[in-house]
Parts: C-alpha cells; sequence; structure tokens
C-alpha cells in the first residue's frame, strides 16, 4: 500500500486560507483516508508527476467546506490583474479570494486574461 503524507502546501488548508479545508478531521486522519481510497483505486492522476487527486471516503466527504462556487452567464464577475511581487506570473484577483484564472467561458464567449 502507497503511503500518503502531509507536506506543508496542504497544511495551508485551513479555515480563513480561502482554500478547501476539514470540519472535523486531522490532516493526519484525511492522509489516512486518501491512503486507503488510493488502495481502492478512488484516483485520477493530477497536474504533474506525484499528485494524484483523491476521492474522500463517503463517511468523510461531508466534513470538507470547499470555497468554490457555481457561476453562471448571471454572474457579475469582478476581478483586476495584479502581480505581487517582480517576476512572478500575474493573476486575477477578487475581493474575496485569489483566483488563478487563464480563461473563463460563459454562453460560449471566451474572456482571455494574459499573464
Amino acid at each position: 500500500m502507497e503511503k500518503v503524507g502531509v507536506n506543508n502546501f496542504v497544511k495551508r488548508q485551513i479555515k480563513g486560507s480561502g482554500k478547501t479545508y476539514a470540519y472535523n478531521l486531522t490532516f493526519e486522519e484525511i492522509a489516512l483516508d486518501a491512503q486507503n481510497q488510493m488502495s481502492k483505486g478512488e484516483f485520477k492522476e493530477g497536474y504533474r508527476e506525484g499528485v494524484r487527486i483523491v476521492k474522500a471516503s463517503r463517511s468523510n466527504i461531508k466534513s470538507f467546506y470547499c470555497p468554490f462556487v457555481k457561476i453562471d452567464e448571471n454572474t457579475q464577475l469582478v476581478s483586476r490583474i495584479v502581480t505581487r511581487q517582480s517576476g512572478e506570473n500575474s493573476f486575477a484577483c477578487s475581493k474575496q479570494s485569489i483566483i488563478w484564472l487563464r480563461q473563463i467561458e460563459i454562453n460560449r464567449n471566451i474572456c482571455r486574461l494574459s499573464g
């Protein structure tokens, strides 16, 4: 069985961070659940080698809060392009959270933000 660990990237995912977090699970409990789910094949490969997207077990799925919101053609988006420091890629920033945004498609209209 593959072992799942908790790194510093994951430890940033806490309430108030603007990222997905667990209401009542420790990072170690989440890692153990991920390890068990991976052994059952409940994952898909991520965006690069070594990254996997693992489905939480049914017993834990409601323990997570995700800050993503569904948008549609009536949603009004307000953002600006910013760079935090010299040499960093630009990104779209809204009042509530920082959103890495390459393109949004609404009603077949594509708005490309350069970054």
